[in-house]
């Protein structure tokens, strides 16, 4: 199940800047990204109960899995910085795909990136940060690539 994920903990930061303090990390989650599906609603004996839909609950748990639990967790105020690569679309000509992987056509699709975001979010609380309110600055980005991955930039501020 998580063969086709790889990750690698370096230190440092999209920009190739260098870390300044110990929390700053790196980390690359291969796979296509998931977004946060909305909470499912049953009822079972007449009471209602809510569950996390099985493929974001098992997105967030290849998250923790890849990503080494921090001790103790970071009580600091945190910035992250997320890029998700998305798989292209087949149908794309050949001038069109190295737009796209250039970067010059990015994704404007279904789902949204606040999605994206809130399942990362989600795995890493409890997991690197106390809770996601620590979290003060956030910059996300989707890319569209031939090698879909999500990269997280984490740094205590």
């Amino acid at each position: 199940m998580y063969k086709e994920l790889v990750i690698y903990v370096l230190t440092g930061a999209l920009a190739k800047v260098k870390p300044k303090k110990p929390m700053d990390r790196y980390y690359e989650i291969y796979g296509q990204p998931v977004a946060k599906g909305r909470p499912r609603i049953t009822t079972t004996g007449g009471f209602a109960r809510a569950y996390t839909p099985k493929k974001t609950r098992e997105y967030e748990e290849k998250i923790k899995w890849l990503i080494p639990r921090e001790e103790p967790l970071c009580a600091d105020p945190v910035e992250l910085h997320i890029r998700f690569y998305e798989k292209m679309p087949k149908s794309f000509s050949k001038k069109r795909q190295l737009k796209a992987l250039t970067g010059h056509v990015r994704p404007q699709v279904r789902p949204d990136i606040d999605n994206y975001v809130k399942c990362v979010l989600d795995a890493l609380n409890g997991h690197i940060y106390v809770d996601d309110k620590q979290v003060c600055k956030l910059i996300a980005e989707r890319f569209y690539t031939d090698n879909p991955r999500t990269v997280i930039c984490l740094r205590s501020i």
